[in-house]
């Protein structure tokens, strides 16, 4: 794994979390409470989706150490 395809991976999982949680900017969002609960969608998101990549990258290398 090479740090510009984590960077693409992270970038991809950012992009996808935006379309499915919506705008996080307050005027796009339409209010202060939305724009808040969309930021909250966002990270959960990404810090879950980095999370279980993080654990199936080290399940692989765990693998593939043992052959």
């Amino acid at each position: 794994s090479t740090e510009e395809g984590r960077a693409e991976l992270e970038r991809q999982i950012r992009r996808a979390a935006n379309l499915v949680c919506g705008p996080c900017a307050v005027r796009e969002a339409g209010s202060l409470a939305m724009a808040t609960a969309n930021r909250s969608c966002f990270n959960a998101a990404v810090a879950s989706a980095l999370r279980t990549v993080e654990s199936k990258v080290g399940s692989l290398a765990a693998v593939s150490s043992t052959k």
